[in-house]
């Protein structure tokens, strides 16, 4: 009596064929990946950048005194958004951090390679009210890599945030004055 033999591993064929396959997959596959890990990475930076600002209002609201944000050298306010961000009480509204004066937090300066933030004014300000004061204007974020995205955080008055609109569908949102954020670092 003879007994089959059962088969065990696969032809050269086989191999060849579910290599192919699985190339195929990668090279469709990893693209779109990236994209998504950039869109995912960028949403999680947009969405910090929102509780750091709602942090700040929060701040003033609790502590019944003006705190600002904003990018700091020296103990003083600068307009280089891409900095280590720094909140901090500020009853003068004077922009440095005075004596008695206290740091709150501190947000992580953006990738240079991939991030760029800007906003109109060196700081952005809260009164013990929570209130902006007069118009506050647009924070704007982009990230650039397999995918350009960003947000334009609009700050209203009385300090609320809303999220700028991309009404042209490409990619970016405008700000306030109807401009695409940017994306150029200067």
């Amino acid at each position: 009596m003879c007994k089959g033999y059962a088969q065990q591993g696969m032809t050269l064929l086989e191999l060849l064929v579910t290599t192919l396959i699985l190339s195929i997959t990668l090279t469709a596959g990893v693209p779109a990946l990236n994209r998504f890990s950039d869109r995912n990475a960028a949403r999680q930076q947009i969405t910090q950048l929102k509780q750091i600002i709602s942090y700040t209002r929060l701040q003033a609201s609790v502590l019944g005194t003006r705190v600002s944000l904003c990018p700091m050298q020296n103990n003083q306010c600068t307009s280089n958004w891409n900095q280590t961000l720094t909140v901090f009480t500020d009853p003068n509204n004077n922009h440095v951090v005075d004596s008695g004066e206290t740091l709150l937090r501190y947000f992580r300066a953006s990738d240079s390679d991939k991030e760029y933030r800007h906003y109109n004014r060196s700081a952005l300000s809260f009164d013990g009210r929570g209130y902006a004061g007069g118009y506050n204007g647009s924070f704007s974020y982009c990230y650039r890599a397999s995918v350009r995205t960003g947000a334009a955080l609009i700050i209203s008055r009385n300090g609320r945030i809303r999220a700028g609109l991309d009404s042209d569908q490409d990619g970016l949102p405008e700000t306030a004055g109807g401009k695409n954020v940017s994306c150029a670092a200067n």
